[in-house]
Order: C-alpha cells, then sequence, then structure tokens
C-alpha cells in the first residue's frame, strides 16, 4: 500500500480471515507509530518522512545512550540475552540472512535498554521499538557486510563487559550514525507531517 491509501478494518478482517479485533489492535499501533491515520471509520496510510527517521533516530540515541551508560556502571549486569542475540546474528550474517540479522539486531540493543531494569525506559523503548524494528529491516537489507555489522556489536558488548563509558559512548555515537547513513534520504518530506 502506498502513501494515502485508505484501509479499512473490515476489508483486511476479510482479506486475512482474521476478526476485526486483531486488525483493530494492529491498526491502533501503526497509528501510534504514526504510520496510518485514523479518519472517521477507515485509516490512511501516511508513511515515514526522513523528519521522522531522524526523530526516531535522536529518541533511539536518547534511551539507548542513557541504557548503555547505565549498564556500564552496574556490576554484575546480565548480558546474557544480548550474548545471545549477537550469537544469532553472526549465525544470520554468515547464512547471508539480512532479515534475521536485523531481528537479532533489534534483539540485542532491547535485551540491554532491559537489563538495566529502569522500568520507565523500558516502556519508552518499547514503544519505539516496531520503528526501530522497520527501520533495521531496510538498513540491514542494504548493507552488504554484514559481518561488520556482527563486528560492531561485539564491540558495543565488550565496551559494555569492560565498563568502559567513553568507549562505549564513542561506538554507540558511530554505530547509530553509520546505520542512519544507510537509510538515503529524499529530496523533502511530505508537506503535512
Amino acid at each position: 500500500m502506498g502513501t494515502d491509501t485508505a484501509i479499512r478494518e473490515e476489508v483486511l478482517a476479510e482479506r486475512f480471515s482474521v476478526s476485526r479485533g486483531p486488525i483493530r489492535d494492529a491498526l491502533k499501533q501503526l497509528e501510534t507509530e504514526r504510520l496510518v491515520e485514523r479518519g472517521g471509520r477507515s485509516y490512511t496510510v501516511i508513511g515515514i518522512t526522513d523528519s521522522d527517521i531522524d526523530e526516531i533516530y535522536a529518541v533511539r540515541r536518547a534511551l539507548e545512550g542513557l541504557a548503555w551508560m547505565e549498564g556500564a556502571s552496574t556490576p554484575a549486569l546480565d548480558i546474557s540475552a544480548a550474548e545471545e542475540a549477537l550469537s544469532r546474528m553472526r549465525d544470520a550474517a554468515a547464512r547471508h540472512d539480512p532479515s534475521a540479522v536485523a531481528a537479532a539486531d533489534v534483539d540485542f540493543h532491547g535485551s540491554v535498554v532491559r537489563s538495566v531494569g529502569m522500568h520507565r525506559l523500558i516502556a519508552l523503548w518499547e514503544l519505539l521499538e516496531p520503528s526501530i524494528r522497520m527501520i533495521l529491516e531496510v538498513t540491514n537489507a542494504v548493507d552488504e557486510d554484514l559481518e561488520s555489522v556482527v563486528h560492531k556489536h561485539a564491540l558495543l558488548l565488550e565496551a559494555l563487559r569492560q565498563g568502559d563509558s567513553p568507549t562505549l559512548q564513542s561506538e554507540l555515537d558511530s554505530h547509530l550514525n553509520a546505520s542512519r547513513r544507510f537509510i538515503p534520504k529524499h529530496d523533502h518530506d511530505s508537506a503535512d507531517h
């Protein structure tokens, strides 16, 4: 579906042979992520602009920066979920499976956010996570060097293990900047956003 495409719950429910409840929930989530707008009895696909992506990265940088720095100063932080995600990422890269790399990538970052145990930070991350997941699907599909993606995550995890906040902050900034650069910018954003 393209931008400005109108969609209705009952049409999607019929098309996918499901009740309207799950469709309604999905559309509400997409509305929260500003990918659709409700207008009467239907929704309109509004897409995502360069400004939206820049904003997602700015919020991501703030949330993850806090999580990684908190994690670096937490003795005996449980990073087993991040290690498991990194292992899955490594396996997916070896198979050259960008979609599986993207899934493990989001799980890796989310596991670090969750490991610090800050409930409000986790709640904010979970609001942003679907947008990050969508963006990483694109960036990892474009990035031919999946082994490099894995290596960058290994560097982040090692800096976290060492509690090396300056290196960690530098690696995180570099990582997020590189990730954002993989998404091509358009000449202009939609005027109605």
